[in-house]
């Protein structure tokens, strides 16, 4: 089978996963997430990533897995800003 081809968006030509040339599938193996998760952390799309892709159920988007993805949701609902929940999630409890 195969899929239509559909253009990536704008933002992702500057995104450090495809500036390296990264093997994508880095961010879609639960045993690379910690790897993918570093990849993000200097990357200068990140926030635009994870904002695109807060509802994907698979893989490392913006620099979080699915789970954390979910609790930054959660916390979104609360009323907190996305750039917030994203470094609340990241806190060890009872550091805020």
């Amino acid at each position: 089978m195969r899929l239509p081809f559909v253009a990536p968006p704008g933002w992702w030509v500057g995104a450090r996963c495809r500036v390296e040339r990264v093997d994508l599938a880095l961010f879609f193996t639960r045993e690379k997430a910690a790897e993918a998760q570093v990849v993000c952390a200097e990357c200068p799309v990140r926030v635009r990533c994870l904002t695109d892709h807060l509802e994907e159920p698979f893989g490392v988007w913006g620099g979080h897995p699915a789970d954390e993805r979910r609790r930054i949701e959660a916390e979104m609902d609360r009323g907190t800003s996305l750039v917030e929940a994203s470094r609340a999630i990241r806190r060890p409890h009872g550091q805020g």
